[in-house]
């Protein structure tokens, strides 16, 4: 299996885009984007894509509102979508198809606002089976049984935008993400950012054991893990049901490589982390989470979602956004960065709170700094 980390620009035109130098065909590519604007607006999005299927989100928290202002809106047409403030129009939408060395996006909006920057994460290689799909949380208890992608996973990565449809324009800036390499390794987020309210009411959890999380403040809550990865797809193990209904999910499935779900947990003081237990030596990391100081199914007030990657002997990058609780104005930031693969935020101000990058690749982990 090939991986590739990097970044480009998006464009300021319609039409195709080809990003190439890859070094391999890809199967599959994951994609992270952020919206850096002067008005410190949070726009964070996230679309995966095998060239055949896709689907993508982003969501919204405008900063400096008196009442707050959240949204989300995502397309299963498109692999990036992207708005500068809730109740901007769409400023950049591309769908994503697989080409030699690399893959094309076809922009069907592009406004003229030029520096936006698309993180990604692009996988192939001989031997190596991607799919994207979807499926819809059952409502209830229980074994729900996935199929229809075509080999035994490896890996899966799901994210959920809490509705029962497929990703549209509604208010709320809800959004989950968990990934899995086996029952025993697995790991999840969600936040909200509720809208319309007079001081901003804003929730993250994160866990592991478990694949995907959902909370809305209610009683509408629910869990589910991985079960199993079975010959055309995976089981999973509903432990907490939505009572309010379904909720739609997105996935990417992976085979043909060695994969490893784990945790690192950022030091009190600037030092040298050493990760071990891996199993083998990786060539890339890819990091999340919410900025919670526990990986117990805890919430915890307010916002700090992230995002990072880094290939051995290649690229780096992060990026992360903050939406602060119980503000009577609302206080939101994103940031990103060419040269770390970690980086969280505080609650106020751009500044984070926290970079790593990684130094080492060892045979059974790696090291940040």
């Amino acid at each position: 299996m090939a991986f590739k980390v990097g970044s480009f620009t998006q464009p300021t035109s319609t039409g195709n885009f080809d990003v190439t130098g890859l070094g391999f065909n890809p199967v599959g590519v994951m994609f992270y984007y952020t919206y850096l604007g002067s008005s410190n607006q949070l726009a964070q999005g996230l679309g995966m894509s095998d060239g055949t299927s896709q689907f993508c989100e982003v969501w919204c928290c405008d900063n400096g509102a008196g009442t707050m202002n959240t949204g989300r809106d995502g397309a299963t047409t498109a692999s990036i979508m992207l708005r500068s403030g809730v109740a901007a129009s769409v400023i950049k939408q591309a769908s994503c198809s697989m080409i030699t060395d690399g893959f094309r996006l076809n922009y069907s909006t592009a406004d003229a606002t030029s520096g936006l920057t698309v993180r990604y994460i692009a996988v192939g290689g001989p031997g190596v089976s991607c799919k994207v799909g979807s499926f819809t949380e059952g409502g209830a208890t229980g074994i729900q049984n996935i199929t229809g992608v075509g080999f035994q996973p490896e890996a899966l990565f799901v994210a959920h935008f809490h509705q029962a449809a497929s990703p549209s324009n509604v208010a709320g800036a809800f959004c989950g993400f968990g990934m899995a390499s086996s029952p025993a390794d697995q790991f999840a987020w969600m936040q909200y950012s509720v809208d319309n309210q007079a001081n901003s009411s804003v929730v993250s959890w994160q866990a592991t054991g478990k694949l995907s999380l959902g909370y809305d403040g209610g009683s509408n809550d629910w869990e589910m893990d991985l079960d199993a990865f079975t010959s055309d797809g995976f089981d999973l193990d509903c432990t907490n049901a939505r009572t309010g209904g379904d909720i739609w999910h997105g996935y990417m499935a992976l085979r043909g490589a060695r994969f490893k779900v784990g945790t690192i947990i950022e030091p009190a003081s600037a030092s040298s982390v050493a990760e071990t237990g891996v199993g083998f030596k990786p060539s890339t990391l890819f990091f999340t989470g919410t900025g919670h100081p526990s990986h117990a199914l805890v919430d915890t007030r307010s916002m700090h979602t992230s995002w990072g990657a880094s290939q051995d002997g290649g690229n780096e990058w992060s990026q992360s956004a903050q939406d602060q609780d119980n503000a009577g104005t609302s206080v939101t930031r994103n940031y990103e960065s060419s040269t770390k693969a970690i980086s969280t935020m505080v609650d106020t101000g751009v500044n984070t709170q926290s970079e790593a990058d990684i130094t080492a690749f060892g045979s059974d982990g790696f090291t940040a700094d």
